[in-house]
C-alpha cells in the first residue's frame, strides 16, 4: 500500500477518536462532577526504505492517539437546596461501595437511606475515612 495511504489512514483514525472523545463530552456536559476528556496525540516520525539505487526516501510522520486526558479543575460550586449535598472544593474525590467494589466521584448529590447512612443518588453508600458507611443521627 502507498505510504500516502497509510498517513491518511492514521490521521483518519485519531481524527475518528477525537470524534468519539468529543461527542463523549458533550453527552456528559450536564453530568454532575464530570470532568472534559482530550485526547493525547503524537508523531510517529518512520524513515521509508530507500529503493536500491535511488536518494534515501523522505521520512513519513504517522499520527497515533496515546491516550485520554482528563481536566480535573475545579468547576463551579452552586447551591442545591439538598440537605446531605456536598461539594469539594479542590483535590479529592467521595468514595462510595458499589455492588463492582468502591469508586471514587465528584458528583456530591446525597441523601439518607432507611438506616440513616449516607448514599449517593444510585444508593450506594458514601463511605467515610476509614472505608466505613457514613451514618447521620
Amino acid at each position: 500500500m502507498n505510504n500516502a495511504l497509510y498517513v491518511g489512514l492514521s490521521r483518519q483514525m485519531t481524527l475518528k477518536r477525537q470524534m468519539d472523545v468529543i461527542a463523549n463530552n458533550l453527552a456528559n456536559s450536564d453530568t454532575v462532577g464530570f470532568k472534559v476528556a482530550s485526547l493525547m496525540l503524537r508523531e510517529d516520525v518512520q524513515q521509508a526504505a530507500p529503493k536500491p539505487g535511488l536518494q534515501p526516501a523522505e521520512k513519513i510522520t504517522f499520527v497515533h492517539d496515546t491516550g485520554v486526558s482528563i481536566d480535573y479543575t475545579q468547576g463551579a460550586l452552586k447551591q442545591t437546596g439538598g440537605t446531605y449535598d456536598l461539594g469539594l472544593r479542590g483535590d479529592g474525590f467521595f468514595q462510595v461501595q458499589t455492588a463492582n467494589g468502591n469508586r471514587l466521584t465528584r458528583d456530591g448529590r446525597f441523601t439518607l437511606n432507611a438506616q440513616s447512612q449516607l448514599v449517593d443518588v444510585a444508593g450506594n453508600l458514601v463511605l467515610g475515612s476509614g472505608g466505613q458507611p457514613i451514618r447521620i443521627e
